[in-house]
Parts: structure tokens; sequence; C-alpha cells
């Protein structure tokens, strides 16, 4: 197995933030816990990408533009819109199970 390392972009930080913040609503601790957390991380931009006609999302253009543009090799997401989409043939979006399973060598 290659290196497994992990990255954020903008985009993606702000959609943490919003869904521990809307959706489970997280106290401020949380969110500095999130914070302290995405400090260990690489930090790559949002991406310049044009997403084919069938994509899902918008809003996810710059997430999918970032890991390409970092030249990453998987997108782990929990999303169901981008892990139903057909992705490129750069990118494989896997669940965080499917992910993990992997990486275990169990899948």
């Amino acid at each position: 197995m290659g290196q497994v390392s992990a990255h954020f972009s903008p985009t993606v930080e702000a959609e943490v933030h919003r869904i521990l913040t809307d959706k489970l609503h997280a106290t401020p601790e949380h969110l500095r816990l999130a914070q302290r957390f995405f400090a260990t991380l690489e930090r790559v931009p949002d991406g310049a990408w044009t997403a084919p006609p069938d994509f899902p999302d918008p809003g996810d253009v710059p997430i999918v533009g970032a890991a390409l543009d970092a030249g990453l090799d998987i997108l782990v997401t929990g999303d169901k819109d981008l892990l139903a989409w057909a992705p490129t043939a750069d990118l494989s979006i896997p669940s965080p199970r499917e992910a993990f399973l992997a990486l275990c060598g169990l899948s």
C-alpha cells in the first residue's frame, strides 16, 4: 500500500463547520477541536475544475477540483450525490466505510 495522507480545502472546512453547527449542534468546544484537527492536515486550495453536465451539485465542484489539482487518488466522502456520481478516471470517490475497508485490506 502507498502513502496515506489527509488533505482538506477551504470549501471542505466550511462544509464540515456547517454540518457540525447546523446538523449536529456542536458546542464551541467541539468546533475548536475540529479546528485543531484541521490544523494537523495538509491544506490545499479549492480547485478550478470544469464539471461535466451530469455533475450533481455545483457546490461540490471546488472540492472535486481541489482533489484533482492536488493530484489525490481518492476523495473520501459521505456526500450521497458525489458517491452516486460516476467520477473521473483520475479520482476514486469511496464512502468512509469503503475507504476504511480498503485501507485495512478487507475489500
